[in-house]
């Protein structure tokens, strides 16, 4: 199984592209009279972009508290590693800083076969059955 992690989380899948880096370049210049134009180019940064993570828990109070977890990645957190599929971005020579994550789903499974977090023996009942929770993340390459 492909590895996928935002910081020290985990997920079994994380979909959606990421944006490194990349050199900038301001409005064209252009002067009355003059042919021609100037572009200035203003340094290498990244743009604000969202990647889809899911994962597996062994409890909904589990998954829960894992989301109230990721809030500790609000603005102004350190950079984190992003690893999608195996490839590590910080090996290219940059991190994210996560701007956002926002719940998108958060159900009870009854059956879980695998996973990162598969429960041993799954209980049917909706409040300690297995979970499963998606969450976008939006991130900003630094």
């Amino acid at each position: 199984m492909a590895s996928n992690s935002i910081g020290q989380y985990e997920f079994l899948v994380l979909d959606g592209f990421p944006y490194p880096p990349t050199e900038q370049i301001a409005k064209p210049t252009i002067r009355p009279g003059v042919d021609g134009m100037a572009l200035w180019r203003t340094g290498k940064r990244g743009k604000p972009f969202t990647m889809r993570s899911k994962v597996d828990q062994t409890t909904m109070q589990v998954a829960r508290s894992l989301f109230q977890d990721y809030g500790f990645f609000l603005p102004g957190a350190n950079a984190v590693s992003l690893v999608q599929n195996d490839i590590h971005y910080d090996t290219e020579g940059w991190k994210v800083i996560v701007l956002d994550v926002k719940l998108v789903a958060l159900y009870a499974t009854a059956i879980s076969i695998g996973g990162i977090n598969a429960p041993v023996d799954p209980d049917p009942d909706a409040s300690t059955a297995a979970a499963w929770m998606e969450a976008d993340w939006t991130l900003i390459a630094v």
